[in-house]
């Protein structure tokens, strides 16, 4: 067999081509995860190519942060501000579901000095409203590397499961993969990321966002996910946070796992967590980790 006939080689190459679409590159994907059964990966490319729903559970690359404004009909946009610093922190976060076709139309469309402007769900937008004297719609600015970011992280997902494929011996030729490459692909580990509910970003605008958490199975399923992809993304977290943070995330999935969980333990170390990664700007898996925390209190 020739490389050019390898499935798993010509992934490999679109991958890394940067002219080659993610849409295009996430089919084929889809193609070769069908092939060789791996419904869980799956699952994940029909989500990145067709967009997330309402009550999908969302990877932690897709919280992103910006800037709340509304528009004064006198003034144009201005900044939505509040002293509260953990209600500023849960309306200034968002997840992003949609499409990596939409996502790459916008970032084809958007320069540099564009921003996206993205609105909040109903109820989230009339509890911020009830908060103002001079009542405007409220809208959230998004920066344009929020899509590069995104589909960054997207294609390098897709490479390093390729990679660990062929590294297994799976070939795929012509497209057609054998019992025994079927069942090498089902031993391959990768790590999807999926934290949260998508659009989760109900609460009330009061000061007292952080309180002690109620454990509901929904709720410790997201901490338990969030614990293991801090542990699991240790390498791209801030050199002089990283040893801090997983150190949390081990007391933190223990916590989780005990016979009965302690609400006051657990939350008292998400609130260390998130004081941590305040503390750090402009990487994407800390600002993740900080809107999955504040989604799990509201």
């Amino acid at each position: 067999m020739t490389l050019t006939n390898s499935a798993i080689n010509k992934l490999q190459q679109k991958t890394l081509d940067s002219n080659c679409s993610l849409s295009n590159v996430l089919r084929l994907a889809l193609t070769v995860a069908v092939k060789l059964d791996l419904a869980e990966f799956e699952e994940w490319l029909q989500k990145e190519l067709n967009g997330y729903g309402s009550k999908d559970i969302i990877p932690i690359y897709r919280q992103i942060k910006g800037q709340p404004k509304v528009h004064n009909p006198y003034n144009g946009w201005i900044p939505l501000l509040s002293e509260d610093s953990d209600y500023m922190e849960m309306i200034s976060s968002r997840s992003i579901g949609m499409s990596i076709g939409e996502i790459e139309s916008l970032q084809d469309g958007m320069s540099s000095d564009t921003q996206l402007q993205i609105n909040y769900p109903p109820h989230l937008e009339a509890e911020i409203m009830k908060g103002m004297e001079f009542v405007f719609k409220p809208v959230l600015f998004i920066a344009p590397t929020f899509a590069i970011a995104i589909l960054e992280v997207v294609r390098n997902k897709v490479l390093d499961w390729a990679l660990r494929l062929e590294k297994e011996g799976i070939k795929g030729e012509y497209l057609e993969f054998s019992e025994t490459e079927k069942v090498a692909a089902s031993h391959v580990i990768y790590n999807i990321e999926q934290v949260g509910v998508l659009g989760n970003m109900s609460g009330n605008s009061t000061a007292n966002v952080f309180h002690t958490i109620k454990l509901t199975p929904e709720v410790i399923k997201s901490i338990s996910l969030l614990a293991e992809n801090i542990q699991s993304e240790k390498t791209n977290l801030p050199p002089d946070i990283r040893e801090d943070m997983v150190d949390l995330a081990t007391k933190l999935m223990a916590a989780v796992e005990e016979e009965v969980p302690n609400e006051v333990n657990i939350s008292n170390i998400l609130k260390s967590i998130k004081n941590i990664a305040e503390g750090v700007t402009g990487n994407l898996i800390v600002h993740g980790i900080i809107s999955v925390i504040t989604s799990i209190f509201s």
